[in-house]
This record gives structure tokens, C-alpha cells and sequence, in this order.
């Protein structure tokens, strides 16, 4: 069975094919691209309705937060953050029994990757809490076996 993987060092998901048949290639018939549009598609929404991948809703902003900055959905001050485009198509890299997405960012340590991490992760330190932005949403899961059992 497929397994799906998360790293949010490097703000990427992938789908590794284990136990599948050998012939099974995610490079034709384009089911890795299938796989990983669905999937940014699916994480784009979650996170401009304001939840996770597994759907459980992001903690509301601080008040304090509000107060500097005026009242606003999370993720959307600037809007950038959450833009459609760094999400869909996403980075995408399709090996044969592997395919990875990758939210669109300037390089590890721009600003724009700290800001996806740090709200992925929260900052317990400064009363931040995790607002998850990457992960496998069971609705892709079962999308992409779906697609790999009946390909």
C-alpha cells in the first residue's frame, strides 16, 4: 500500500509506492500529476477555510494579534502566504515509484518559507500555536489508492 510522507523542514509531501505492483509507474498516464494537483488543490482550500489537512480547525489569532495588526482571517494579512500559487502546481517532482509536492517558496530560509513554516509548526515560545498548512488529507489518500488500484 502507498505510503504518504510529510516533511516540513522542507515543506513537501510525497507519496512513495511499497507494496504495489513493480509495472505501476507514477510517471505515465500522469498519475503522479494527478496525485500531487489534487493534493495541492485539497491544501489550499483547508487552509483558506482556516483548517489542517486532517480538517480540525486552526486556533483563532490572539487577541493581542488583532490588536496589532487589526482583525483578519489567519494567513491572510497580506495574502501572500496562502496565495493559490504557491500551492498549485506547487513544486512538483514525479520519479517512478515516487511523486513529491512542495509549496512554492524563495529558497530554505527566505522569508516566505519561514513564514509557511513557522505557521505549519506554531512558535510555542511566543504563544504561537501549529496552524498546519502541509500534510495528506484522507480524502486525497483514498483518491490516490483509488487512482493506483483501478490503473
Amino acid at each position: 500500500m502507498a505510503t504518504f510522507t510529510v516533511d516540513p523542514d522542507e515543506l513537501t509531501c510525497s507519496i512513495w509506492l511499497d507494496s504495489e505492483p513493480e509495472e505501476l509507474d507514477l510517471t505515465q498516464h500522469n498519475l503522479g500529476a494527478m496525485i500531487l494537483q489534487e493534493l495541492g488543490i485539497a491544501l489550499h482550500t483547508s487552509a483558506v477555510n482556516g483548517t489542517g489537512p486532517d480538517g480540525v480547525a486552526w486556533p483563532p489569532l490572539a487577541p493581542l494579534t488583532i490588536r496589532r495588526t487589526g482583525p483578519h482571517r489567519t494567513g491572510f494579512l497580506t495574502g501572500a502566504m496562502l496565495s493559490l500559487t504557491r500551492f498549485v502546481p506547487g513544486v512538483t517532482t514525479i520519479h517512478r515509484r515516487r511523486a513529491t509536492w512542495g509549496y512554492v517558496h524563495e529558497g530554505r530560509n527566505s522569508t516566505s518559507w519561514g513564514k509557511a513554516k513557522g505557521f505549519h509548526d506554531g512558535d510555542p515560545a511566543n504563544n504561537r500555536p501549529p496552524r498546519p498548512l502541509f500534510g495528506w488529507p484522507q480524502a486525497i489518500q483514498d483518491f490516490a489508492r483509488d487512482l493506483l488500484t483501478t490503473s
